[in-house]
């Protein structure tokens, strides 16, 4: 990802109404944040350009709602992300709610409401900014290291093919219990926890993420990404921490509608603890465990 801190950016403006454009492009010039700006009136002129390479964007600002579109901006997040998953993007809104929400499980996506003030505008775009290349310098860099992982897996598989293949059909129920227990995910929890230096995974999460991992393993990178960032800078952008009730110093991280991390931290003190793994938003199960396993993390 490019240094952008100390140069002017070229930023796309999607939006549907002129007089953000105007706004936008009058602030952003005037402050020397710009050197160039893309306008784009609908989500799927912008898509187009993306694609077809017209335009290589350092920031990207995005209207929410569009009329008589059939898209939201929400909607082609997804899109962008296939090809430029670093690009920072700033959504403007009138409204918060659900689809801010569902926004902000993307990593290096952010939301400005409206309406736009010059000067806030200015901040929040330097404030994100910042927050944007952390984020693609922090994901360049574990990226090399999830191919690992994604080879040790790779590996292993062929190796169950091959034993499947030459074993007789008794030992069959024996192989697939030993895709569960396989030494690459071992592998990756061990590299995961040299990784980290604010955090201790206890007991109770490495088995959380474990059966994660060999049950679904993109939600499980999904959930090491997080691990690492929240390790890094202390919190993730677009994702919300709060306060367990009833439990002093127990905290949950949402990273999608439904999965949260809980972990431990006391007041005035740097170490941290990672105790659950939630996939099903189950808030009453994990309050429960919180409150009875106190004893075990709370030391």
């Amino acid at each position: 990802m490019p240094d952008n801190s100390n140069k002017p950016l070229i930023i796309s403006v999607v939006d549907d109404e002129p007089r953000i454009h105007d706004v936008v492009k009058t602030t952003l010039t005037n402050a020397n944040i710009t050197e160039k700006i893309d306008d784009f009136f609908d989500p799927t002129s912008f898509l187009e350009s993306l694609a077809e390479n017209k335009i290589e964007p350092d920031l990207l600002i995005l209207d929410v709602h569009f009329e008589n579109t059939g898209l939201s901006g929400v909607d082609i997040i997804p899109f962008i992300r296939e090809t430029h998953p670093y690009l920072p993007i700033i959504l403007l809104t009138g409204m918060e709610g659900e689809i801010i929400e569902q926004a902000q499980d993307y990593e290096c996506t952010y939301y400005i409401p409206k309406p736009i003030e010059p000067q806030q505008l200015i901040r929040m775009i330097r404030y994100y900014l910042g927050l944007g290349e952390k984020c693609g310098k922090r994901l360049e860099t574990i990226q090399a290291s999830f191919s690992e992982y994604d080879e040790l897996i790779s590996i292993l598989e062929e190796e169950i093919d091959s034993e499947k293949t030459n074993q007789p059909a008794q030992i069959e129920q024996t192989i697939a219990k030993d895709i569960n227990t396989n030494k690459s995910t071992e592998r990756i929890l061990e590299i995961l926890q040299s990784v980290i230096k604010q955090y201790k995974m206890l007991p109770s999460f490495t088995k959380d993420l474990t059966n994660i991992l060999e049950r679904d393993f993109p939600t499980g990178k999904r959930v090491i990404d997080a691990i690492i960032t929240i390790d890094k800078v202390g919190s993730m952008p677009g994702h919300n921490v709060h306060k367990v009730q009833g439990v002093d110093n127990a905290y949950s991280l949402r990273l999608s509608h439904k999965i949260r991390l809980y972990f431990y931290q006391p007041e005035k003190q740097n170490y941290r603890r990672l105790l659950r793994i939630d996939t099903l938003h189950d808030t009453k199960v994990m309050d429960k465990w919180l409150k009875n396993n106190r004893h075990s993390y709370a030391k």
